[in-house]
């Protein structure tokens, strides 16, 4: 009782104290309140730091999350768009990419961003877009969205998307019919300080109940409500969490619970140890009004509000249930199939209204497969079926529109996924492209009053949207190819489309069949047959599109003795300390070593080898916030601001100093006087006094020279390259763009197929060329174009520019880049039947 009066009061002040001031004084100047809380993943991480995180959430006019890296995962997302979805809120935002590192692809950003949609987001604020990431700075949870990334010019492709996204699933409003009672009063009643999830206690966590330990009952209240929420997701039932006060403030109309534009037909109680008496009320109201109930865990046993209350709480779930809530929750049956009995047959039956309450323990049945099919059974009986799909890598988010339904869809996969899609809604599908924003009709679907079975191809982490509106008419019912065109003439409809697959031959010749109201009628074509993909070869004609980036072994340092000459910078000293590896920038950063009692002067060096002295040769540095001198070679060098790699980066051309052999590049730098100021989280970077490691870039190849990571120089770039990572053929830490090209011969039959240009593998983003004429760019899959248009028959240049991440010139790591797998074309068979109107 004590825990729950004392987070219910802690919620209420942090509301009434900080969050809705907040929300009011941005409310008087005209701007929308938002942001993310601290520990927001449920349970115990919101009971300590946020008490209330769903009341925390109302006080924002756009409720947030903070996404950190590019992970999938967790129900914090869930939450906030639950919330926003019952208070009328338009957005909810997520802070994304934080911390994901400077490796992290526009791919991995896109299956981050398909997935946080899925969840409810539809407004991101990507962390961070910096202007500058000089010294320290790039190491305070980057990435950074900005010029730093070789890939910033197709950014706009990303955005775009994004934008596109963000706004169509805030049409109309989100349409769950299922509602699960967040278990937070359960939570506070077992948190305590200190508390870490029991370790190797499985079995005890999965059978604690009345009567167990308070650490034991918040971690099966922990995982239960993860694995329930995993499983409707898996199944693509779409719901919202809805919590005490939101359930008493819903209004009970038609045998639904009604809070804001929601609309809840199931009312699905997890594992749950405690909640209010007038809280079980309204659940009892809800079922004899004629709703569906569903408990998937234990019952509420205490209120939170003394033992007379607890007692008469118990009662009361008993004369809903049957069951006594403070006995273990075993099922009765030992095996599925009994399970999955015992759990259609109902707890209760309002007799009037057909509603029951039910029991099912997804936690005790062991086999995955067995616990889905039991779960997606049973909610058949409870909830009207908006979508069915034997898929669970596709998660799903469905929205009702003013004239119909707008699904939203992603595979979650690394593989490509092929399913046949049932949905249930009325009206003509179409396809909404996000990457272009071009609406397609869907031709080929099969209709049984409202259930629509579609086809559908789904490419790794590929993202797709169908909206159903409007009336329908003519259509595909069946065919044996992909269908993307039906015209009329006067005689016949033209059905046009491709072959589903390049390497296997169709069963039989292209056939469908069309229907229109009042009829339909099948029809045949002609099988063209297979033709060989032509595969590319390992040999590639390469340009470089900038220069080459080297980045140098770290410096070695030395504090200079009075009266030390300073000649001795022009010889390298194997002698000489290293500097440590480099501090991340942390909630809790630190001075580097240097930096704690910073000497008066200090002198360091590095070195690089050449085999000759490249037509162009640059020094690439970054500032230090103190003065300093560089030498190569014992001769000092002019560093100006060019703004390559980074707006505050400094170059200086070093090519007539630089000789065939070991270059010793030194510096100097005087810190007498300064000193800095310890850092915090609020002043993460007080100071650069620790320069990072020197780069260099130009005309060059680099190749290994021996074990511990030097390389020796070659002027000039190859005039070739072949398929696999570019970091062992001379560019180990090169960001930016290579250009591969080679001829290709295609010869006049193959222009009857449809030719797609497809790649294995590319790291990361391939711009494709036919001719020299754009075709168009793939930051993430489908790994193809269609390049029909583009070619003709004879020889065709073929080319392929890539795009890697900035990690590699950033921080050295040769993270592998480029055309990686074998490229091809293949030609997919066009197909063509002609349905005759009589």
């Amino acid at each position: 009782r004590v825990r729950c009066d004392y987070f219910s009061t802690l919620g209420a002040l942090y509301a009434e104290g900080f969050l809705k001031p907040v929300q009011a004084w941005c409310a008087a100047h005209g701007i929308a309140s938002t942001g993310h809380l601290l520990c927001e993943e449920p349970l115990a991480p919101q009971v300590r730091h946020q008490a209330n995180a769903p009341l925390a959430y109302r006080c924002f006019d756009i409720p947030g999350v903070d996404n950190l890296t590019v992970r999938t995962g967790g129900l914090h997302h869930r939450l906030a768009a639950s919330i926003a979805h019952q208070c009328h809120r338009t957005r909810v935002l997520s802070e994304t990419f934080g911390a994901a590192g400077w490796g992290t692809t526009l791919a991995q950003r896109k299956a981050s961003a398909d997935w946080q949609l899925a969840q409810g987001i539809n407004l991101f604020v990507p962390h961070a877009v910096y202007y500058t990431v000089y010294g320290k700075r790039k190491r305070e949870n980057p990435p950074s969205e900005f010029e730093q990334e070789p890939f910033w010019p197709h950014y706009r492709r990303f955005s775009d998307y994004l934008a596109r996204l963000s706004f169509l699933l805030t049409r109309g409003k989100h349409a769950a019919r299922i509602a699960i009672l967040y278990p937070l009063r359960s939570a506070w009643a077992h948190y305590h300080a200190g508390y870490q999830p029991p370790s190797g206690e499985e079995a005890r966590v999965s059978f604690a109940c009345y009567g167990s330990s308070d650490a034991l009952l918040l971690a099966r209240l922990e995982r239960d409500l993860a694995a329930l929420c995993a499983l409707l997701t898996e199944l693509h039932f779409d719901f919202d969490f809805i919590d005490e006060a939101g359930l008493a403030e819903a209004r009970i109309e038609q045998s639904r619970i009604c809070l804001g534009p929601e609309r809840y037909e199931l009312l699905i109680l997890p594992t749950m140890t405690t909640c209010a008496r007038s809280t079980w009320a309204r659940i009892r109201e809800f079922f004899d009004e004629g709703g569906n109930i569903l408990s998937c865990g234990l019952l509420p046993y205490q209120t939170g509000a003394g033992e007379e209350e607890d007692r008469a709480l118990q009662r009361e779930v008993q004369a809903l249930t049957t069951l006594d809530p403070t006995a273990p929750d075993r099922p009765g049956g030992s095996t599925a199939r009994a399970m999955g009995r015992e759990a259609m047959r109902p707890l209760n039956i309002n007799r009037e209204h057909g509603s029951r309450f039910a029991r099912y323990l997804p936690s005790r049945v062991s086999d995955p497969g067995q616990r889905s099919l039991l779960m997606k059974t049973l909610l058949r009986t409870l909830v009207t079926l908006d979508i069915d799909v034997d898929c669970p890598d596709l998660v799903c988010h469905q929205r009702d529109t003013a004239d119909g339904k707008l699904f939203f869809l992603v595979n979650t996969a690394d593989e490509e996924r092929r399913v046949n899609a049932v949905f249930y809604a009325l009206g003509r599908p179409e396809e909404w492209d996000p990457e272009t924003g071009e609406v397609r009709r869907v031709w080929q679907y099969a209709r049984s009053g409202e259930k629509v079975t579609l086809p559908l191809h789904f490419a790794p982490r590929q993202a797709r949207v169908l909206s159903f509106s409007g009336t329908e008419d003519l259509h595909v019912e069946r065919a044996n190819f992909v269908v993307t065109r039906v015209t009329e003439t006067d005689e016949h409809y033209l059905v046009e489309g491709h072959a589903r697959d390049y390497a296997r031959p169709m069963e039989t010749p292209p056939n469908c069949s069309l229907a229109w109201e009042g009829g339909s009628r099948w029809a045949e074509g002609i099988d063209r047959g297979l033709l060989e993909p032509i595969t590319l070869g390992e040999v590639w004609d390469l340009r470089v599109l900038g220069d080459n980036y080297l980045v140098l072994p770290d410096w070695r340092f030395h504090i200079p003795q009075p009266g030390e000459d300073p000649q001795i910078l022009a010889e390298y000293h194997d002698y000489w300390e290293p500097l440590l590896p480099r501090e991340p920038i942390t909630w809790f950063p630190k001075l580097e070593p240097l930096e704690l009692h910073p000497p008066d002067e200090v002198w360091l060096q590095t070195r690089f080898r050449l085999d000759a002295v490249p037509s162009s040769l640059s020094l690439l540095l970054e500032p230090l916030d103190v003065p300093y001198t560089v030498l190569v070679n014992g001769q000092e060098v002019a560093l100006i601001q060019t703004g390559v790699l980074d707006p505050r980066f400094l170059t200086a051309d070093i090519a007539d100093v630089a000789r065939e052999g070991i270059n010793v590049v030194a510096m100097r730098y005087s810190c007498k006087g300064v000193r800095l100021d310890p850092p915090d989280n609020l002043h993460r970077i007080t100071g650069d006094l620790v320069p990072e490691p020197a780069r260099l870039l130009g005309s060059f190849t680099a190749m290994p020279e021996d074990d511990e990571g030097e390389f020796l120089l070659y002027a000039g770039f190859p005039d070739q390259i072949v398929t696999g990572t570019w970091v062992d053929q001379g560019f180990p830490h090169f960001s930016g763009v290579l250009e591969y090209s080679q001829p290709v011969t295609i010869k006049a039959d193959y222009f009857d197929y449809r030719l797609m240009l497809a790649w294995e593998n590319a790291a990361e983003i391939v711009d494709v060329l036919v001719n020299g004429r754009p075709v168009g760019v793939r930051p993430w899959p489908p790994n193809a174009v269609d390049i029909s248009e583009h070619a003709f028959a004879g020889t065709n240049l073929i080319t392929l520019r890539v795009t890697n991440t900035a990690v590699n010139a950033l921080l050295g790591q040769p993270r592998p880049s480029g055309i990686l797998g074998a490229v091809r074309i293949e030609p997919y068979a066009r197909c063509e039947v002609k349905v005759p109107k009589d």
